[in-house]
């Protein structure tokens, strides 16, 4: 029983920390397109 309780509590941990970089991965992506859309308008501008 005890290694049954265990193993999803596991596994549940480890969704969680790949959702968290999955989060972290799309916040810097966009942080990256924005910055790269701001360069843009900024060499339209000049």
């Amino acid at each position: 029983m005890g290694v049954i309780e265990q193993t999803p509590r596991r596994r549940n941990q480890n969704i969680h920390t790949t959702t968290q970089m999955i989060e972290l991965y799309l916040h810097a992506r966009a942080a990256i397109n924005g910055y790269d859309l701001k360069l843009r308008s900024f060499r339209v501008g000049l």
